[in-house]
C-alpha cells in the first residue's frame, strides 16, 4: 500500500493487489458516501456488468455496510436471504463481503465471489484473510484521508491569502489560481511525481505573494511603470522568498517563487542561467506569462488562446524550453479539446 503515491492510485489497484493473495472471479470495492448514505462503486471486476450505487441495507454489500461486519456465504443461490436479491447479480456462487472501517469511521465495502465449479468455494480462512487485509487497508486509507483533509484546509488558507492580495486589483483577480491550474497541468503532462506536482501547486498559488510588500499605487497603476516603479515591483520575488523562507515545507518551494521571472537566456530578474535555479520555475513562468496574455489589462484586451500560443512560442529558448512549451500545448489540447496549431 505504501508504494502508491496517493489514495486514488491505491484504490485503482486494490482488486489487482487482493487477487495476488486471494483468487476470485468477480469483485468490487465501494466507497461509502456519508452525505448521500450510499455505497459508490470505485473499482470492480464484474464481467462487463456496470455496478450501481447501493443504499444501506440493499444488496449484499449494502447489508454488510448496515451490519458493519463481514459476511461469508458458501452458495448465494441456496441462501434464503441473498438468492432473491435484485442487486449485485454479478455476485454468484460463494462470496465474502467485508466492511472497510476503523473504530470511528466506515470507509467502504469489499465484496468478492467465486462462481460455482470454478475455483472452489471460499472457506472461513479466506474470510479471515480478507478481514485482516481490510483492517490494514482501513488504517492506511483513514490516514491518507485525514492527511488530505488537513492538506486541503492548509491549502485553502494559503489560497485565501492570495485572493486577499489580488482583491485590490480587479485586473489580476484570480490570476494566481489560474497560474496554479496551468502549472499543475504542465506538470501532469510531464508525468512529474506527486511530490513535485504538490510543490508546483503551492509555488504557483504563492508566486506573487511578495506583492503584498509593494505599494498599492504601483500594483494598481493602469499606465506604464516608470523605471523606478519597475525596479520596485521586481522586488516582489525577493519579498515572496523571504515570506516563505522560515517555514519548513515552504522552504521546498521558496526558490520557485524567487526565480519564476528568470529566463534561460540569462536576462531574468537575477540574470541566472539554467542550472543556477530550479528548472520547475520555468513551468510557473510559462503559466504566469500565458495568463497575463490571456487576461484583460488596462492597456489592451485579452489575447485569444491561439494568439497567446503564438507569443509563447516566440519565447521558447528565451524564457523556457521547448519541452515545457510542448507539455503546455498538449495539456491545453486535452483540456479544451482544441488541437493547437504551431506558430511556425
Amino acid at each position: 500500500m505504501h508504494r502508491y503515491e496517493n489514495l486514488g492510485e491505491l484504490i485503482k489497484h486494490l482488486l489487482d493487489d487482493v487477487a495476488k493473495k486471494l483468487s476470485f472471479d468477480y469483485g468490487i470495492y465501494y466507497h461509502y458516501d456519508e452525505y448521500l448514505d450510499l455505497l459508490i462503486p470505485d473499482v470492480w471486476i464484474t464481467g462487463g456488468v456496470k455496478p450501481d450505487p447501493l443504499s444501506t441495507g440493499k444488496g449484499i454489500s449494502g447489508l454488510t455496510l448496515e451490519r458493519k461486519r463481514a459476511s461469508y456465504i458458501p452458495d448465494r443461490e441456496k441462501h434464503p436471504s441473498y438468492s432473491f436479491m435484485a442487486e449485485e447479480k454479478f455476485i454468484q456462487g460463494s462470496f465474502i463481503s467485508v466492511p472497510v472501517q476503523t473504530d470511528k469511521r466506515v470507509l467502504g465495502v469489499i465484496t468478492l465471489c467465486r462462481e460455482s465449479g470454478k475455483k472452489g468455494i471460499f472457506g472461513v480462512e479466506h474470510r479471515y484473510m480478507l478481514e485482516i487485509l481490510t483492517a490494514f487497508l482501513a488504517t492506511e486509507m483513514n490516514s491518507r484521508l485525514l492527511y488530505a483533509e488537513l492538506e486541503e484546509s492548509y491549502f485553502s488558507t494559503v489560497s485565501s491569502l492570495t485572493r486577499a492580495l489580488e482583491a485590490k486589483d480587479h485586473y489580476t483577480r484570480g490570476h494566481s489560481e489560474r497560474v496554479m491550474k496551468y502549472a499543475v497541468g504542465i506538470a501532469q503532462a510531464l508525468n512529474l511525481s506527486y511530490d513535485s506536482i504538490r510543490r508546483i501547486r503551492y509555488a504557483a498559488i504563492l508566486h506573487d505573494i511578495g506583492k503584498i510588500g509593494i505599494s498599492d499605487s504601483i500594483i494598481t497603476k493602469t499606465s506604464s511603470l516608470t523605471d523606478a516603479e519597475y525596479k520596485e515591483i521586481k522586488k516582489h520575488t525577493e519579498i515572496g522568498y523571504d515570506i516563505v523562507n522560515d517555514s519548513g515545507f515552504f522552504s521546498e518551494i521558496r526558490d520557485l517563487i524567487r526565480y519564476h521571472h528568470e529566463k534561460i537566456d540569462g536576462t531574468g530578474y537575477y540574470e541566472k542561467r539554467p542550472g543556477d535555479y530550479p528548472w520547475e520555475a520555468m513551468i510557473i513562468s510559462l503559466a504566469d506569462i500565458y495568463d497575463a496574455l490571456a487576461s484583460d489589462r488596462p492597456y489592451r484586451k485579452a489575447y485569444t488562446h491561439e494568439e497567446a500560443l503564438v507569443s509563447l512560442e516566440k519565447l521558447v529558448g528565451i524564457n523556457f524550453d521547448q519541452k515545457i512549451f510542448n507539455a503546455f500545448k498538449d495539456w491545453m489540447s486535452c483540456e479544451t479539446g482544441i488541437k493547437s496549431q504551431s506558430a511556425v
